[in-house]
């Protein structure tokens, strides 16, 4: 707490504080006395009435001294500083990072929380004077600033902040905070920065609110409850992409955010179908409305749920994007070609597969999305199948003999019996190797429960790799043989790897030969898309993200266009990279369903969903204890403590009442 005195220079009028004691002492010295008889008695009487009035004297003399001291300590202008400062000579140079994310439009008292944080920021650019400076940044998915760097027009900002609407984007807490520090990075004076947010939950979990040392931080939190809401917050499709013909499951997490039960209603919108299924939901709890539906002929569809209404709407709505496909692309990189041509030969047969041969040396583009089969392969250039397994894509492995067990780590792979030096060795046995089913209850051996497809553990090898334990939370070991050697195992990454210990080869075994070797490997890839997720929200974006779609087929000088849902349009931008054409618009504002067109003509679809971290209306932490940064309440307290709280009024009301008392005082004394 400090105090500064702004007319300091009138300091020896303090002295006048002083004059009610000297008028008192004045009024108390005595004339000489001279005692007569007469008067003695009389003198008694006078003497026991001053001993009742001498109290009231010194309780005049001290608001008399007290109504002085307060009227000249008026003159010289006091200001105090609850929170620190004092140095109101300095120009300041603020920045207001006002958040305009999708929770801060969550409505209180008929008023949102970006409403009040707008009407807060005001208050604090009220306090500003000539010399200061001033910017306002919007905290959303790509934090932006009014002005380029600070300025004076302040009205122009207040402006800004009236016409200002919230978005339904994510914040970006910390590209906010950098870019706030940016613009008063070597500027002179007091450097402020106040964050205006409901400091929602989610977004501001572990933030660090830690600047350089000459910066000031300060938090105004807006929004007094925590909200009570209910929110859609996935959309999911097994299979990801499904064949046209074939049945999916739709999956709608509904979570409540609130601490009492709900029941809720989620509505099914696909293709002239219509259903609606009610879920119970704990406190803070989750539950899955569980669609059945069948795809119909081969394209992109999209798929909408709703939430039945609460007082926080954006997150009701949710929508995927559900590509049917009539084929699998399947491409076989035949290193080991006796095992590619079993592989081509099987798939071949299936009406759903679209199967494409590859040299050892001819690896399909990073972006496509077909199942690639890896025969004989050593592992050599992993980063590349390591970046279609992050993308989603699927692919089964068969290493080479020899193959480095490094490169089985540079995948992912991970294990207690990998060896940094090692390699993957070729044995061979007298006696035939025997398989076991490790995962009797696993997906890809539903097809075989009855019998009618044969034993997937049958079969005989005369040769097979020495794979060491690869045991690991995102692993599933299918096959295994009798040894516990393993011959089968799923990889679970964004994407699926199969790792195949099965050799094909007729020298090897028996097993290309066998009645089971066609379904399984038509059920692994059929069952692989269940865990894979290629195509999962394929065009999905959030709101603040630029949309973008592939159109190698679409002609430079065709007028593109990307509409939503009401018919509004957005610049869209062809760029050519490779001789292949992209369209880009953006960023999108708003959650919908976008449809990209040339003239009118369909090209495809971008869904925008609600970004579920901002369903969360809880308020976190305002301040951090590490750095002693303030909490405020309101901007009227933010501009207390920027310019201080002027004392004057104060004590000019204090004065006035001090002569009231006094006045009362000495008519008291009079009547006694």
């Amino acid at each position: 707490m400090n105090m500064l005195w702004q007319h300091f220079a009138l300091w020896p009028w303090l002295a006048l504080i002083a004059a009610p004691l000297l008028i008192h002492l004045f009024a108390l010295t005595r004339p000489p006395a001279y005692r007569f008889s007469s008067l003695e008695f009389i003198r008694r009487i006078v003497r026991r009435t001053r001993r009742i009035e001498r109290p009231q004297d010194w309780l005049i003399w001290l608001l008399r001294t007290l109504a002085i001291a307060a009227a000249v300590l008026m003159f010289l202008r006091p200001l105090l500083f609850v929170r620190g400062g004092g140095d109101v000579h300095t120009a300041r140079h603020v920045v207001l990072v006002v958040d305009a994310s999708a929770s801060m439009s969550s409505v209180e008292n008929a008023q949102s929380r970006f409403s009040s944080a707008c009407s807060e920021a005001a208050e604090i650019l009220g306090g500003l004077g000539a010399g200061d400076t001033a910017n306002v940044v919007w905290m959303k998915a790509k934090p932006e600033a009014v002005f380029p760097s600070s300025g004076i027009n302040f009205s122009y900002l207040r402006d800004s902040l009236r016409r200002a609407r919230v978005t339904s984007e994510a914040a970006d807490v910390a590209s906010a905070l950098k870019l706030g520090v940016d613009l008063l990075s070597g500027l002179p004076g007091r450097k402020e920065i106040c964050i205006l947010s409901d400091f929602q939950k989610t977004n501001w979990e572990g933030v660090d609110f830690k600047l350089p040392p000459e910066y000031k931080l300060f938090t105004v939190r807006v929004g007094a409850s925590d909200g009570d809401n209910r929110a859609l917050a996935r959309l999911t499709a097994q299979p990801v992409e499904p064949l046209a013909g074939e049945t999916l499951t739709l999956y709608a997490e509904v979570r409540n955010f609130s601490p009492s039960p709900r029941k809720a209603t989620v509505y099914l919108n696909f293709d002239e179908r219509h259903e609606q299924q009610e879920v119970s939901l704990e406190a803070w709890g989750q539950a899955a409305a569980v669609f059945t539906l069948r795809a119909g002929q081969a394209g992109s569809f999209p798929v909408t749920v709703r939430l039945s209404e609460d007082a926080f709407a954006g997150d009701n709505v949710r929508q995927l994007l559900l590509r049917v496909r009539d084929r699998l692309p399947i491409k076989i990189l035949a290193s080991e070609p006796e095992t590619a041509g079993y592989w081509r030969r099987a798939l071949e047969t299936l009406p759903w597969a679209q199967v494409t041969m590859l040299a050892s040396n001819q690896w399909p583009a990073e972006e496509a999305d077909d199942i690639l089969l890896l025969s004989g392969w050593d592992g050599a250039g992993a980063e590349t199948v390591a970046k279609r397994l992050q993308a989603g894509r699927m692919t089964i492995w068969q290493p080479a003999p020899e193959t480095p067990q490094e490169r089985l780590a540079a995948l992912g792979i991970a294990g207690p019996g990998l060896a940094t030096n090692g390699v993957l060795s070729w044995e061979t046995a007298r006696e035939p190797y025997r398989l076991t089913v490790a995962s009797p209850d696993d997906p890809c051996f539903a097809l075989f429960g009855h019998g009618e497809y044969g034993d997937p553990a049958g079969g005989s090898f005369l040769g097979r790799l020495r794979l060491p334990r690869l045991d690991q939370p995102s692993s599933d070991l299918l096959l295994a043989y009798r040894d516990q050697v393993p011959a089968l195992i799923r990889f679970r990454f964004p994407g699926v790897l199969y790792l195949w210990n099965l050799p094909l080869q007729s020298a090897a075994g028996d097993w290309a030969a066998r009645p089971e070797f066609l379904p399984l490997l038509a059920e692994l890839l059929l069952s692989g898309r269940t865990f894979a997720s290629s195509g999962a929200g394929s065009g999905t974006l959030y709101p603040g993200q630029m949309a973008s779609l592939p159109a190698e087929q679409a002609p430079l000088n065709t007028a593109f266009t990307l509409e939503d849902e009401q018919g509004g349009k957005l610049l869209v931008e062809a760029r050519e990279s490779n001789a292949k054409v992209y369209l880009a618009a953006g960023p999108v504002k708003e959650t919908g369903l976008y449809r990209w067109k040339a003239g009118d003509e369909t090209l495809g679809w971008s869904v925008v969903n609600f970004p579920i971290v901002e369903s969360d209306l809880r308020g976190g932490a305002a301040s951090s204890p590490t750095t002693g940064s303030p909490a405020m309440s309101s901007g009227r307290e933010v501009r207390q403590a920027q310019t201080g709280l002027n004392l004057w009024p104060g004590l000019v009301a204090l004065a006035g009442l001090f002569l009231l008392m006094e006045s009362v005082a000495v008519w008291g004394a009079s009547k006694t």
